[in-house]
């Protein structure tokens, strides 16, 4: 499954000697429970193929944590905005189904290009995004 992938992964890591992972079900706890073999080195190879992949093809490499949209004080939908401009990067055609949601999320949340420049999402971001520079790009992609 996906989490054993993830779990077994994890585990592969040198640096790593626990995994805690959640869990939602009896079925999860169970699955979580079984000994699995650390991934060998094929494995290893096609996660970080993989990883590539999916770098290349993400523009912003937020996490959607939240932590940035907190403390902004004109409540903008940064995981959302930066999750709909990653999906706008990758496919530009897609615009007519990205563009409705967008507009949606502007009539509750602020838009990308009401950024003030506070820097106050930054300083929460874990991955050390440059959030004021990418919500302006989200904006003239996306307004």
């Amino acid at each position: 499954s996906p989490a054993q992938w993830a779990l077994r992964f994890a585990q592969s890591l040198p640096e790593v000697e626990i995994v805690l992972s959640g869990m939602n079900s009896m079925e999860q706890m169970a699955e979580n429970m079984q000994d699995v073999p650390l991934m060998n080195e094929q494995e290893l190879a096609a996660c970080g193929k993989a990883r590539e992949i999916i770098r290349s093809q993400t523009a912003i490499p937020c996490t959607a944590c939240g932590y940035c949209a907190g403390n902004c004080p004109k409540k903008i939908a940064i995981p959302q905005y930066f999750k709909l401009y990653n999906e706008y990067a990758r496919n530009h055609n897609d615009d007519w189904k990205i563009q409705p949601v967008y507009d949606a999320l502007c009539k509750t949340y602020g838009k990308a290009s009401d950024c003030i420049g506070c820097l106050q999402c930054e300083r929460n971001c874990p991955q050390k995004i440059q959030i004021t520079h990418w919500l302006k790009e989200t904006a003239k992609a996306l307004e």
